[in-house]
């Protein structure tokens, strides 16, 4: 009995010690990942498929991978690493928000140290210098049950921080008069400003 359990133990240590030596001997590397939003997906070479979220490893084999890092409602992002055996690469990462529920995922202290470090924008003193600049989003959202009034990126200067739209919801053409004079009432020109419009019932949704 003795000299079962020994030879059990003898070779359970030796298939320990292959195990250790095999895991030293495979080429290894490893990605952390800064992301915003918080949880994204990580598409490897095309074929594998992790969820990760901010601050988290992957592992990777050394060598040039392609890495497409995509989540609903956000423009993906692709990009070319090449990463030596043992090293450790950090990818900073902030998707584009394309829809309002995208930009509510961006709306904390993580995302927006994220989105300073790939962009170099000090977020808070971007937002305060937009309302110094735009002294009606002191106001916005504006709500009530016929329209609803904010402000989003300018479709006209995509590429300025500081110029801003006011997007704003209608059930039809009709109540784009109330918005301007409700505008003008808070000592705003309509003209003045940028406007998307959208108008969120059909024709047929009004039709009797």
């Amino acid at each position: 009995m003795n000299r079962k359990i020994l030879i059990s133990i003898t070779l359970l240590f030796f298939l320990s010690f292959i195990g250790l030596v095999v895991y030293f001997l495979i080429p290894r590397s490893y990605l952390t990942f800064q992301t915003a939003p918080n949880q994204v997906v990580v598409l490897i070479d095309s074929k594998d498929r992790v969820v990760v979220s901010n601050g988290s490893s992957v592992t990777i084999g050394p060598g040039k991978h392609s890495l497409t890092i995509f989540r609903n409602d956000f423009n993906p992002h692709t990009e070319i690493v090449d990463i030596k055996n043992g090293e450790t690469k950090d990818i900073s990462v902030a998707l584009l928000p394309l829809t309002s529920a995208a930009k509510k995922l961006m709306d904390n202290v993580d995302s927006q140290k994220v989105i300073e470090k790939t962009t170099g924008i000090d977020m808070s003193r971007q937002i305060e210098l937009t309302k110094k600049l735009n002294p009606i989003t002191n106001i916005l959202p504006i709500s009530n049950r016929n329209y609803h009034i904010s402000y989003c990126p300018s479709e006209n200067y995509p590429d300025s921080p500081n110029k801003i739209a006011l997007c704003i919801d209608i059930p039809s053409e009709d109540f784009k008069i109330y918005v301007n004079e409700d505008l003008k009432s808070r000592g705003f020109n309509p003209d003045d400003f940028e406007i998307i419009w959208n108008i969120y019932l059909s024709e047929e949704d009004i039709t009797p």
